[in-house]
């Protein structure tokens, strides 16, 4: 009897210890910046945050501004912004977009996202989506239909899941 109440103490005490590190890991893990799939994500406030509506399940669409290395918060900050008049003034609902998010550790990639939801398809309206940027400069960026070398200043991708159906390249016009 005495054994099992030392074995149960002694395992208290163990998994007490164990919760309390846990404890101590999330709390320097918030200040560091959200853990998500096996990265470190830090959002950026840059002012690209917007909700109009919630996004219909299993409708909604995503359009994202994406860069390996940092461009500015300016560039993403017109970038965003540019874009998603761009969707508006083409028909395309935008329910909402989010601040800029850089990966500060881990394999996720790219670096640096901005996510626009949107209420498109694969068919014609996101091929209308893509033909659109393909001819519109964003944030003083040149498009291109081929990834240029380095992957760009930046580069759009439409999609939905994770499943991409088109991307265009953004550069800086020499």
């Amino acid at each position: 009897m005495r054994e099992t109440i030392l074995v149960t103490i002694v395992l208290m005490l163990a998994v007490s210890c164990s919760d309390a590190s846990q404890d101590r890991n999330s709390a320097g893990a918030d200040k560091k910046g959200a853990a998500i799939g096996g990265c470190v994500i830090d959002t950026i406030a840059i002012g690209t945050g917007l909700l109009r509506a919630p996004a219909p399940r299993g409708r909604a669409a995503r359009i994202d501004i994406l860069s390996l290395k940092p461009a500015g918060n300016e560039l993403f900050l017109r970038a965003a912004g540019e874009l998603t008049a761009l969707l508006d003034s083409a028909g395309v609902t935008v329910y909402s977009r989010s601040e800029l998010l850089h990966v500060k550790k881990g394999a996720c990639w790219p670096a640096y996202r901005i996510t626009l939801l949107i209420d498109a398809d694969p068919g014609d309206r996101g091929e209308a989506i893509r033909a659109a940027l393909e001819g519109t400069h964003l944030a003083d960026a040149a498009p291109a239909a081929e990834r240029p070398e380095g992957y760009g200043l930046f580069f759009v991708t439409c999609g939905k899941g994770d499943r991409d159906w088109w991307t265009v390249w953004y550069s800086k016009e020499r």
